[in-house]
């Protein structure tokens, strides 16, 4: 390929990103977690859904029916029954491997809202 043609592909991406969140990321170099377009305090009315385990840190989903928002905390329920692990590291007999999440409706709602734009 050409510089040129090189050129005018970086030209269409750019075109494509401007004013997208990703393009902070992308073109502005602003990393994602100077991006404080999702971040908010939890609400009060919002409710525990589940929690889950990453590299030894676990989260809980909170879920805000009135406001229609998902939370994700440092705070979680320690009784809960639904703790999942997303790496085999994480994964004790007391949570669900992340393999197995098709099973269940509160994971499903989580992936699908977090995909909307």
């Amino acid at each position: 390929m050409k510089n040129t043609d090189k050129q005018k592909d970086k030209q269409n991406s750019v075109k494509l990103l401007n004013g997208t969140s990703f393009s902070q990321y992308a073109i502005d170099n602003i990393p994602p977690s100077q991006n404080k377009n999702f971040i908010e305090k939890k609400s009060q009315y919002a409710r525990f859904s589940f929690a889950f385990q990453y590299k030894s840190q676990i989260f809980g989903v909170w879920v805000d029916y009135n406001q229609g928002k998902i939370y994700v905390s440092n705070d979680y329920d320690k009784n809960t029954h639904y703790m999942f692990a997303c790496t085999l590291q994480d994964h004790t007999p007391n949570t669900m491997l992340l393999s197995s999440i098709s099973n269940y409706h509160c994971w499903k709602v989580f992936t699908k809202n977090f995909k909307l734009r």
